[in-house]
């Protein structure tokens, strides 16, 4: 019986300290996608073909936008690892 409640209270601040990374993690991510730039039309820029950039034509060096767009990546692919844990973490502990 200690043993099932010394791993809840163990389960319960990971997930605890998985959900404040969460929140936070989203607010990063928030003014990431907020800070890039938007002269490309966006949604209907694509759908309607707005830019005729190509991507041969396209400068490869790492400018402000690029390293936006990779840090943009990172952290929506660590949030949807976190996520993933964070279900998985909750379910094993409390059941689903």
């Amino acid at each position: 019986m200690n043993n099932l409640i010394a791993s809840l209270s163990v389960a319960s601040v990971f997930t605890w300290i998985l959900g404040i990374a969460l929140c936070l993690l989203a607010g990063v991510i928030t003014v990431l996608v907020s800070l890039q730039n938007t002269n490309e039309g966006g949604l209907s820029g694509t759908l309607a073909g707005g830019n005729s950039d190509s991507f041969f034509g396209k400068s490869k060096t790492m400018t402000k936008e690029r390293r936006l767009d990779r840090w943009t990546l990172i952290g929506s692919i660590v949030f949807v690892v976190l996520v993933l844990v964070t279900v998985i973490l909750v379910s094993a502990t409390y059941g689903a």
